[in-house]
């Protein structure tokens, strides 16, 4: 999409950006996108929507989206991602500092820079981090981490670790 799009002029390429939070990786990733199309000559008409880390800002930012003539969405971080994706615009979108792929599971044209690494990985900077630490206290949501906890059940053993999961099912538990 972007290589047959880098020779549109400013009226016709409008990114919106849609940002989870207010914290500075979503600031460097903006200036990035903007000094990366900068660079090769692109003239963009960006406009950004914050969310603030409230879902319920999504209604207001998509009734605004929904009135321009937006040519593509950037979506920064997992709130902003579901709320883009379960509202279905008819926009190519491309999300980063996504948690995991099921964010863009109802998702027909985008793609995303995901936040997910192999377990085997985690674990391992863990021990790179804590070397002498060989218990592991891990909450888990059932209902969003049961595979990944089951996973890491069988892992950390083969690395040395002990690991106890402990279930809990809302942010007060």
């Amino acid at each position: 999409w972007l290589d047959k799009n880098l020779n549109a002029t400013a009226a016709d390429l409008r990114i919106a950006i849609v940002t989870s939070q207010d914290a500075p990786p979503y600031q460097e990733i903006i200036t990035g996108a903007q000094r990366y199309l900068e660079s090769r000559g692109v003239k963009v008409l960006w406009t950004t929507h914050p969310l603030h880390g409230d879902a319920a800002n999504a209604t207001a930012v998509l009734d605004v989206l929904k009135k321009t003539e937006t040519t593509l969405l950037l979506t920064l971080g997992s709130l902003a991602t579901r709320a883009i994706v379960r509202e279905r615009l008819a926009l190519p979108l491309i999300a980063s500092l996504v948690l995991n792929t099921e964010e863009l599971a109802e998702a027909t044209d985008a793609t995303a820079v995901v936040l997910e690494f192999p377990l085997e990985t985690q674990l391992q900077w863990l021990q790179q981090l804590l070397p002498r630490q060989q218990r592991v206290g891990v909450l888990f949501n059932p209902h969003e981490n049961q595979r990944v906890i089951e996973t890491a059940i069988r892992v950390a053993p083969v690395l040395g670790l002990t690991l106890f999961p402990y279930e809990v099912n809302t942010p007060q538990d």
